[in-house]
């Protein structure tokens, strides 16, 4: 087959896990035999290549930038962008004559781009957020905590109302209309592609209940590439970042945001600390959420015990997992589903998450890891507590998880999902 694949950022230019997610789909198409093209955004500066780029060059993969920069500060901006985005790729396409069997959009932004540019190739797209069904990306009420399956224009007036109460009637009201007319207009593109590829169960039935027709689903998980686990290296952040080798390392790591729920694991510190003064936290990304961060843990005395270290190379990270005793995924959002637990399953480390969203969906509870509800700072402690406290239990999850993921989510176990998905709409 001939693919298409469309991203707003493609590997070395990393912004988040689904731009790692979309690499590893190239790859594992372009190994078996498929011609593959990606159409990504062309890098603004020597900045947004994070790492070094031969480190990414995959054979059988042909790259073309043709997409602006587009990092609007609003929802509203980002519908345009987006619009901007399919003119060119409509353009770019005529202009070379290219066609192809399948246009796969992988990350929301780039629906409307496959859409109209459809007759080049069937649009696809891979559902890895609410775009198409929730204005609000963390799909979640701001008072109950509770996930909206389905946001109505009265629900979106209530949410409004709720995350916007210090601002005027007026511009409440505005932001109300604009943002049901920014889902409506999400959904207009979104009904139009000839298949969805939700990223998990969990998206699936969320799409399900906006009436999105489950006869053009096919769940397509993120998938790890096993040769990035041969050879791992236990003590990396440990000489990253001078952490004394007796210490049992807590790693928490990804963008830090207000949704990540970051702040809740410095409110369990203490507690963890009281029974096991071993324990140092790592912190590792960049994010908004990140000097509020730091000026808790130094609020909270926590300095001697937590490290804040700065974003490491996707390359590296297999590292970073394998030289952590447990990997918090404390996300208080559903996250549709979230490459972090798959990643540090994968290193061979025990993994602690939230109940929420795809999560459930790789760690079963007492199984391949621990879980917890979202929002709770002593549940955070107590599973903590247990792992440092039965090294067997730990390693046994551990186990279990790292089988998991060798077997359900490498790209060879994988990939073959994509392929049959494809077939279906040829």
């Amino acid at each position: 087959m001939k693919i298409g694949l469309v991203t707003l950022y493609f590997p070395p230019l990393v912004r988040g896990g689904s731009h790692l997610s979309v690499f590893y789909i190239a790859k594992g198409l372009a190994e078996r035999g498929h011609e593959v093209h990606v159409f990504t955004t062309v890098p603004s500066s020597p900045g947004d290549q994070q790492g070094d780029a031969a480190a990414w060059e995959q054979p059988g993969v042909i790259r073309h930038e043709i997409f602006p920069v587009a990092r609007p500060g609003t929802a509203w901006g980002m519908d345009w962008a987006s619009l901007v985005m399919g003119w060119h790729l409509w353009r770019y396409l005529r202009r070379c004559g290219l066609h192809f069997d399948v246009l796969h959009a992988y990350g929301m932004d780039t629906i409307p781009a496959v859409v109209m540019a459809r007759r080049y190739g069937r649009p696809v797209a891979t559902f890895n957020g609410y775009w198409a069904t929730c204005p609000f990306w963390d799909h979640t009420d701001p008072v109950t905590r509770q996930v909206n399956t389905v946001c109505d224009y009265r629900h979106i007036g209530h949410c409004v109302a709720r995350r916007d109460a210090n601002r005027s009637r007026m511009r409440r009201l505005a932001k109300w209309h604009l943002l049901f007319l920014s889902l409506k207009l999400h959904q207009h593109y979104a009904r139009r592609l000839d298949l969805f590829l939700p990223v998990s169960q969990s998206m699936q039935t969320i799409l399900k209940a906006n009436s999105f027709p489950a006869e053009r689903m096919r769940v397509c998980y993120n998938m790890v590439d096993l040769a990035e686990y041969k050879s791992l290296d236990p003590t990396y952040l440990y000489h990253r970042y001078e952490i004394p080798s007796a210490r049992r390392i807590l790693l928490h790591a990804g963008r830090f945001a207000p949704y990540k729920g970051s702040n809740d694991i410095l409110r369990a510190a203490p507690a963890i600390l009281a029974q096991h003064p071993d324990v140092h936290f790592v912190f590792v990304g960049q994010g908004s959420t990140l000097p509020a961060l730091k000026a808790q843990a130094q609020a909270q005395g926590l300095h001697a015990y937590v490290t804040f270290g700065d974003f490491v190379n996707p390359k590296e990270m297999p590292h970073a997992y394998a030289s952590a005793y447990i990997v918090l995924h404390t996300a208080t959002w559903p996250e549709p589903f979230a490459r972090g637990p798959i990643e540090a399953l994968s290193a061979g480390a025990a993994v602690i998450g939230t109940a929420t969203g795809g999560t459930p969906e790789v760690i079963a509870d007492g199984e391949t890891g621990l879980l917890i509800p979202p929002f709770d700072p002593a549940a955070i402690a107590t599973a903590c507590s247990r792992l440092l406290a039965d090294p067997a239990l730990r390693n046994r999850l551990a186990g279990q998880g790292r089988a998991l993921a060798h077997r359900q989510f490498s790209i060879e176990g994988q990939i073959g999902d994509y392929i049959t998905a494809y077939e279906s709409v040829l």
